[in-house]
């Protein structure tokens, strides 16, 4: 069900070629269309980090694995020198929270949980795209600050889930 209404909000942005390459250009074209616009400093990031070329999931760079205390957590996927993916993992604060998923949007899943069950606020940065997963995917209502662009795009999803 939820992967079904992923499908759906994923389906109003755009594809690509690999799975793990489109879902990767669907969430960061998801990212461009309800983000707040840059001015003055970032106020959007990439809840995804996406590290090409690794050869085997025996040699992960660790480096990718390892976070600032208190990081907000956020999805990093590994992807081999063919585009797909070899694993994915939510990290943040200082560690790995959630083991290695294949598929990137069951990985914005567990990230989106790792929220709900340690009762985190979603970092400004990173806002707007977990809040419109939350309302479109999940189903619950997101009460913080939206973005102009959150608010067209969710708009667009609206007008869309009625046709």
């Amino acid at each position: 069900m939820l992967q079904k209404k992923f499908s759906f909000i994923l389906f109003n942005i755009s594809s690509q070629e690999t799975e793990t390459e489109k879902s990767i250009a669907l969430v960061k074209g998801l990212e461009n269309n309800v983000n707040r616009k840059k001015g003055k400093g970032i106020k959007s990031k990439s809840c995804i980090k996406v590290v090409k070329n690794v050869q085997k999931i025996d040699s992960l760079p660790i480096k990718h694995l390892e976070t600032e205390e208190e990081e907000a957590p956020y999805v990093v996927v590994f992807l081999d020198q063919e585009g797909n993916t070899l694993c994915s993992h939510v990290i943040g604060d200082g560690r790995k929270i959630i083991g290695q998923t294949l598929n990137v949007l069951d990985s914005l899943l567990l990230l989106i949980a790792v929220y709900y069950v340690f009762d985190l606020d979603y970092p400004e940065i990173y806002s707007q795209t977990l809040g419109i997963l939350q309302q479109w995917a999940i189903g619950d209502q997101y009460t913080q600050q939206k973005s102009s662009n959150w608010i067209k795009f969710s708009d667009v999803l609206s007008r869309n889930k009625n046709e």
